[in-house]
């Protein structure tokens, strides 16, 4: 039976794109939107060009981005990810600011480098549809080198300075978040490279990129004191921008996307940092932030340089220090930031102690005493990380990832309910909201009589999700099953019982010995067997 996803235009370019998996004859609709010939993409005066509105849509218009991201959805689940990062390419050329453009592209041009289709062709047949007569156009060209190097600070910086000059200010921001990323893991970057992405993220609003870009940029040259005062410019923009004294609406309903120092993006800068300094290289940074602060205790940043380097080295009277110095920044700027970044020191040493228990609990695991003293251990630290993360969700109301790991840690304790509120706010975050949806659809099934939202919410998930056979699919899957068979067996549903049968074949077909599959199985046929009479 065919699938309802093959009906339709979209459902013929499925079809036709998996016989032809490689693009060597695109589907026709593809063909009737690129004009038959040569891919002319984003070309304005050509009838025939997806560059040009579809029937029913402005030229330009995010309704006709909109029909390109469909596209670029589609193909991409045919493996044509060639073709694929030119529809999503061809989207961004008409709404550059477009998160969901931007994802789209990325998930396409790296399964297209896995792929090991050939770099050049794509590179070539875009550039030829690409006119250079307009802005946009030096934005795509740029986005896909981009794509083409993702190690290539070059090519990362340029289209960061591309977006930021479109005011494209979302895509600008995650660009420059990858631009610095990648200058922070050369072993000589240069000051010009720094200098130019501290301009882009200035212009993109990004103010945390901005100040660290700056800052390194004076390591660099520190005889520069212009260099030195716009740092201290874009500290001073941050912190308002922080306070909500922006006088942009957008810098307040999209702080998520414009706090780029999330945990995430700093963890891995830390991490590439602490790869790339010997001790001997820390204790001198070290010693020289210890000598500026001590010069003048009362210059803010001074002393978060010295409670930054404390925490790069990592010993634990330099954690102690490090604590009470964002402490006292805290105390003196009611900057929140300052007590988050305590919060998270004071969890990683707590965390530290609770790995050392482990492992005693493991080398002696007959020793009762141990395993209270690690229990205990644990339910304070879930207590705390909970605390904290209340606190950290007042103060970013819209940093939707700190909510979904609260509803996290209040699911672990059994408050289902007040999970799911943090949850049901948290998907609206696209980056996320597959593993958010996956964890609200346990909280639902924990609560016992909302089988159905359960099995709503997985369901979700899972049409959300790119690839059910990875290992988050199996999982929602496998989550999914069981909230189905709690349904069925509560409801007395056969058709939910026969669904969750099917899903436990598929999985057992996968991998066999996945979790109690087995068991499951035989479950669901038993409870089949009692509800067909």
């Amino acid at each position: 039976m065919m699938d309802a996803r093959d009906m339709g235009p979209i459902g013929a370019a499925r079809r036709s794109a998996r016989r032809c998996p490689h693009g060597r004859q695109r589907p026709a609709t593809m063909r009737a939107l690129s004009g038959g010939g040569r891919l002319a993409i984003f070309g304005k005066n050509q009838p025939s060009s997806p560059g040009e509105a579809p029937e029913g849509a402005q030229a330009g218009s995010d309704t006709n981005a909109e029909n390109f991201f469909k596209y670029g959805e589609t193909v991409h689940e045919t493996g044509n990810y060639g073709y694929a990062v030119q529809l999503w390419l061809s989207g961004l050329h008409q709404s550059p600011n477009s998160m969901r453009g931007y994802e789209g592209f990325w998930r396409s041009v790296l399964a297209f480098h896995q792929s090991g289709e050939h770099k050049k062709k794509l590179t070539s047949e875009v550039r030829k549809s690409v006119t250079l007569k307009r802005p946009t156009d030096k934005f795509v060209l740029a986005v896909l080198e981009a794509g083409i190097k993702p190690s290539d600070s070059g090519a990362m910086l340029r289209a960061s300075e591309e977006a930021a000059a479109l005011e494209a200010r979302d895509v600008a921001q995650q660009f420059c978040i990858r631009t610095l990323n990648l200058l922070n893991g050369e072993t000589k970057p240069s000051k010009n490279a720094y200098v130019k992405l501290l301009d882009a993220a200035e212009s993109a609003e990004s103010y945390d990129v901005a100040v660290e870009a700056g800052e390194r940029a004076s390591r660099l040259d520190a005889s520069d004191g212009e260099l030195q005062a716009r740092v201290r410019n874009m500290l001073a923009a941050r912190t308002m921008q922080k306070a909500g004294f922006s006088d942009s609406a957008s810098v307040v309903e999209g702080s998520y996307r414009k706090n780029i120092k999330n945990q995430e993006a700093q963890a891995e800068l830390e991490k590439r940092d602490r790869l790339a300094k010997d001790d001997g290289t820390r204790d001198r940074i070290l010693a020289d932030a210890q000598a500026a602060y001590d010069e003048n205790k009362d210059d803010r940043v001074a002393a978060e340089k010295f409670a930054r380097a404390l925490r790069e080295r990592g010993r634990r009277t330099d954690l102690i220090r490090a604590m009470a110095l964002y402490g006292g920044l805290y105390t003196s700027t009611d900057e929140f930031r300052f007590r988050q970044a305590a919060d998270e020191i004071r969890l990683g040493m707590q965390e530290r102690t609770i790995e050392a228990l482990e492992a005693k609990v493991a080398a002696a695991p007959d020793d009762a005493d141990l395993a209270k003293q690690l229990e205990e251990q644990r339910l304070a630290f879930r207590d705390a990380k909970t605390a904290a993360f209340t606190e950290h969700a007042k103060h970013y109301p819209t940093d939707l990832n700190i909510k979904f790991r609260l509803g996290r840690l209040l699911a672990e304790k059994g408050e289902h309910q007040e999970a799911i509120g943090y949850f049901q706010q948290a998907q609206n975050d696209a980056k996320i909201r597959v593993r958010v949806q996956l964890a609200m659809g346990r909280s639902f099934m924990e609560l016992g009589g909302w089988e159905d939202a359960a099995v709503e919410t997985l369901k979700n998930a899972l049409s959300n999700h790119s690839d059910e056979k990875n290992d988050l699919g199996l999982e929602i899957r496998y989550t999914l099953m069981r909230s189905l068979i709690a349904k069925a067996d509560v409801e007395n549903d056969a058709q939910a019982a026969e669904e969750a049968d099917r899903l436990a074949g598929g999985i057992a077909m996968q991998d066999f010995n996945y979790r109690d599959i087995q068991d499951q199985r035989k479950s669901v046929k038993e409870l089949l067997v009692r509800l067909r009479g």
